[in-house]
């Protein structure tokens, strides 16, 4: 994504000097903030003729290459959100596997229950006096 951006930003500040004739110092800021994506151009070699305009464009490219990169963002998310919310299934819970509180007599602290010994589908023993 960081390569869109970049692209946006290039591409707009290119847009903005379109026909303008800048200085060897206005080109040089030019170069050196396209490298800089979101920067905002060193213009004090530039003449002051040209700082604004410079200084526009470098905004105006950098508010336009964030909002591609957020509007990108967003659509990522919201894919992500769709395909988790058509692709994820819980899976159906077994009753027959679920752990009995008789079977854990010390807790959780002492050690596992009988549960986590038994094969997956296995159903639990009754427990004691239960038919």
């Amino acid at each position: 994504m960081g390569a869109i951006v970049a692209a946006q930003f290039g591409g707009v500040i290119d847009d903005r000097l379109a026909g303008r004739s800048l200085s060897v110092e206005g080109r040089g800021a030019v170069t050196a903030v396209k490298e800089r994506t979101l920067g905002a151009p060193d213009v004090r070699a530039v003449p002051a003729a040209e700082r604004p305009v410079l200084q526009a464009a470098a905004r105006d490219a950098s508010v336009s290459a964030f909002r591609l990169g957020i509007g990108i963002s967003a659509a990522l998310v919201a894919a992500g959100g769709l395909l988790g919310a058509v692709g994820i299934r819980n899976e159906r819970r077994d009753r027959r596997s679920d752990v009995r509180a008789s079977e854990c007599s010390g807790g959780q602290l002492v050690g596992a229950p009988q549960h986590a010994g038994r094969e997956r589908g296995t159903a639990a023993p009754a427990p004691a006096g239960v038919a």
